[in-house]
């Protein structure tokens, strides 16, 4: 089981998620890699949600919308997946 604080940020949660799933079971290197690089766009998101949305007053390229979105999902549905699978 992995101890998550709320007051921990994005990137040492991941860690100890990363740390956890790999430790817990046998995954493929290139799921390895999947895994970190997605906590490491889940990290870059966090200045696109601050400084690139509607939230605050931005330009909003709407050409790169979509595919960052799509990323995202995509990343967490694979966390989710593996951690579906390891508890």
């Amino acid at each position: 089981m992995v101890s998550l604080r709320e007051e921990e940020p994005l990137s040492k949660s991941g860690g100890k998620y990363v740390k956890h799933v790999t430790a817990s079971r046998a995954l493929r290197a290139m799921s390895v890699k999947i895994l970190k690089n997605s906590m490491g766009i889940l990290q870059a998101f966090n200045d696109v949600r601050h400084n690139g949305s509607f939230a605050h007053d931005n330009d909003i390229p709407s050409e790169r919308s979509p595919l960052i979105l799509t990323r995202v999902v995509c990343s967490l549905r694979f966390v989710k997946a593996l951690w579906s699978a390891v508890t």
